[in-house]
């Protein structure tokens, strides 16, 4: 079971609370969802160098996190 709990106070409704960006990962390659707003972003090349290799590799952790980075050329 997963329960999210946003703090709403002084938010503006709707409250979206999807993530970013989601990951999928087997043993040879990943499956990255990017939301709305990112995509766009990323359609209208808004998004600089950096900002698409955090996005890339946000959802992994640890070491994997630390390849991502390196793979891309941000070590």
């Amino acid at each position: 079971m997963l329960t999210q709990t946003v703090d709403h106070r002084g938010a503006t409704y709707p409250v979206v609370a999807d993530p970013a960006v989601e990951a999928d990962c087997g043993i040879i390659n990943c499956t990255l969802r990017f939301d709305r707003t990112i995509t766009g972003q990323l359609a209208a090349g808004d998004l600089v160098r950096e900002q698409i290799v955090a996005l890339l590799c946000s959802p992994l952790d640890g070491r994997a996190g630390s390849l991502c980075r390196s793979a891309l050329g941000l070590a």
